[in-house]
């Protein structure tokens, strides 16, 4: 569906309701390959698996030392199921968080969140589940604030016009979403939770000979799952308003908690595979010893957190927070369903976070020792 919208954006200005962002950037790869889906649906595999590359090895620089950016960038360029995966939304929603990770850098202090919040606002237009990241990071502004007017009695935002300037430009692209939509989903949200509670209760339940497809059939199952609230399936595919997921938890709560605790069960399998299944794996760890060599061969090591602790107590946090609002993905997959391309989003926070803690390690072993 994302082609045809992509496709949409380039003959008619009009943006995918559930992706607008995304569907821009395909219309505009569909546009540069001449006109051809096929040869856009490579590009934009490409461009985007790069571009992801290319700036979490910027933030493992900025965060860390260059050759920890560079076996990061590799990293990403090896991760087994984001190079399977084919919805190129994710890698592209994943490489506006990074860029917007990477705004806390800038040399203009005033400039640097508004920036990354701009950033963040476009993957939340790129993948939908990237809203619960972005709207944790504004409520967490919007208390700082509250609380710097309370204490100091009087409302100052440093960097005003930077934030006006960001507001502006993300209201008046939501506008033209609103104005320019193609394939309006006006129940999105509940057609979803019922497709993928679909899914888990075939896959927990082993009904897959019965139900070969059960994303396309998931109206027939989730009747079958909750008769008493749930109307006919063939209502339900006329009117997805039916859909009523509070009624199916009120009603049915412990199979509404097989769903959740099967998501469980397939998360702590699926994160620890997103970081650490490769394409290549007897490359990688050929990466990974030559750069864990590379510390030792010289006079200084380097392979410390000195430039971490040279950021800003300010920067510090802003990082911090900003990945902590990212596992708000996991808590989203535990109430859909666990998929591996749900966490791509998470990927380079899962490899900063893995660089920052063996440093950790490293630093605290070598202060036991001394």
């Amino acid at each position: 569906m994302y082609l045809p919208a992509g496709q949409a954006f380039a003959e008619h200005f009009v943006f995918f309701g559930r992706a607008p962002v995304y569907s821009a950037w395909l219309g505009t790869l569909f546009l540069a390959r001449g006109r051809d889906l096929r040869r856009a649906f490579y590009l934009d595999k490409f461009a985007s698996l790069f571009l992801l590359s290319f700036l979490v090895a910027c933030l493992g620089w900025q965060m860390f030392d260059a050759r920890t950016g560079l076996v990061l960038g590799i990293w990403i360029l090896e991760s087994k199921y984001l190079i399977l995966e084919s919805n190129g939304s994710h890698a592209v929603a994943a490489s506006l968080f990074v860029a917007g990770a990477l705004c806390l850098f800038l040399p203009r202090q005033t400039l640097r969140i508004p920036a990354a919040l701009l950033l963040l606002f476009l993957a939340a237009k790129t993948r939908a589940e990237m809203s619960a990241p972005l709207a944790l990071v504004v409520a967490a502004l919007a208390v700082v604030i509250v609380k710097r007017a309370w204490s100091t009695r009087r409302l100052s935002i440093p960097g005003a016009r930077y934030w006006l300037t960001s507001i502006m430009i993300c209201v008046g692209l939501s506008l033209l979403f609103s104005f320019r939509i193609f394939w309006p989903e006006p129940h999105q949200v509940k057609e979803a939770l019922a497709m993928n509670f679909a899914m888990n209760y075939v896959d927990r339940n082993h009904l897959n000979d019965k139900y070969s497809k059960p994303g396309e059939g998931y109206p027939e199952i989730w009747a079958q799952a909750f008769p008493g609230i749930s109307p006919s399936a063939a209502e339900i595919r006329q009117d997805k308003s039916l859909i009523d997921p509070l009624g199916a938890l009120r009603t049915y709560p412990g199979e509404i908690a097989a769903h959740v605790l099967y998501n469980v069960k397939l998360a702590v399998r699926a994160l620890p595979a997103m970081l650490l299944a490769f394409d290549r794996p007897f490359l990688m760890l050929l990466i990974l010893l030559t750069y864990t060599g590379s510390y030792f061969w010289g006079r200084n090591s380097g392979f410390d957190l000195t430039r971490w602790r040279k950021l800003s107590q300010e920067t510090r946090l802003c990082l911090m927070f900003w990945a902590g609002a990212a596992c708000s993905l996991i808590l989203i997959s535990l109430v859909f369903r666990v998929v591996s391309r749900y966490y791509i989003q998470l990927l380079p926070v899962q490899l900063l976070a893995l660089a920052f803690a063996v440093r950790a390690l490293k630093v605290r072993i070598a202060a036991f020792r001394s």
